[in-house]
């Protein structure tokens, strides 16, 4: 049986956008396909995009949110996950129209976010500080609603908690992210290393970090 409670994304799917058997999901910065078998095992039919993405994987197309090459009202419902601050800041705005033309009216976007604050969040900031980005992306939805583009339905905060095996492999983890990244870590291990001795927490064998999320629920108007 599936914990409807689990601070997790796929918690808070469960909690937001249920039911999805048969109904036709955007899966918005997919990536390798993270959220495509929890997706697929609650009975959606679902899709994902990222620019970024595996090249010839029949379910992913690479594409930029902001420029999505499906038609009006292919989806019924849109799920996000630590993507919409990677969109580029001046972008922002037209990925949220594309997702409520490809949506359309009433379509629902659980958008999943994590917030400023947070012992992951200052480890990373090392090499990654990621504030202004997180900040413009909750000041994009909210501009959003006030256009009345969407309406918000509902809004959740939750803790997630991340655990590793050691530093090399919290490193290995986030280095996925980007080149950037990696090169970063490269060159500013060492204050890496000793901001995640800092920070992290012990449970058994593993080191942990805590993230804060923020799973906002939109309504196309």
């Amino acid at each position: 049986m599936t914990d409807n409670s689990s601070p997790t994304a796929l918690g808070a799917v469960l909690r937001h956008l249920m039911p999805l058997a048969g109904v036709r999901v955007l899966d918005l910065g997919a990536g390798h396909g993270a959220m495509r078998a929890p997706l697929q095992n609650l009975g959606a039919l679902r899709h994902g995009i990222d620019p970024f993405g595996p090249e010839n994987v029949e379910d992913i197309t690479r594409a930029p949110a902001q420029s999505m090459p499906f038609r009006a009202g292919s989806f019924e419902k849109a799920l996000s996950v630590n993507a919409l601050h990677h969109v580029p800041v001046q972008a922002m705005g037209a990925a949220l129209c594309e997702v409520a033309r490809v949506l359309g009216p009433d379509g629902l976007f659980l958008v999943i976010e994590p917030e400023v604050l947070g012992d992951l969040s200052q480890v990373v900031a090392v090499i990654d500080d990621e504030a202004a980005i997180r900040a413009a992306a909750q000041e994009a939805m909210d501009a959003t609603v006030a256009d009345g583009l969407f309406c918000e339905v509902a809004r959740e905060s939750y803790t997630r908690t991340e655990r590793y095996a050691g530093f090399d492999d919290f490193a290995a983890r986030i280095a996925q992210v980007s080149a950037e990244r990696a090169d970063a870590i490269s060159t500013e291990r060492p204050a890496l290393m000793a901001m995640f001795e800092r920070l992290a927490g012990i449970e058994g064998a593993k080191r942990t970090l805590t993230q804060p999320m923020l799973a906002r629920l939109l309504r196309v108007a």
